[in-house]
């Protein structure tokens, strides 16, 4: 039972990382990061590509990269996970 909701926690945390992406434009801020054409306001080799969100933030004054803060929301219960299953495991039967 443990198990079960750990993973659907697990799952859960990873969709809204998933939709905080998706929502944030995720996409555009990995292709200006390493250059790669994509639909962004910016100069990429040369060439001047319209439409990309800014991602600064005015209460900070800091760039924040889409996904970079909700990344660890599934990784606190899939790690509780691997830890209860580790915790919790029996000793496999013998091969005689």
């Amino acid at each position: 039972m443990t198990t079960t909701i750990l993973f659907l926690l697990t799952t859960a945390a990873l969709h809204i990382h998933m939709y905080e992406e998706h929502s944030a434009l995720f996409g555009p801020a990995m292709s200006r990061l390493f250059g790669i054409a994509f639909p962004i306001s910016a100069v990429v080799n040369g060439v001047q590509i319209d439409g990309m969100a800014n991602h600064h933030l005015s209460v900070t004054a800091k760039y924040y990269f889409p996904g970079l803060y909700t990344a660890v929301l599934p990784m606190i219960p899939g790690i509780c996970a691997v830890w209860w299953m580790f915790h919790n495991r029996r000793a496999a039967p013998s091969a005689a």
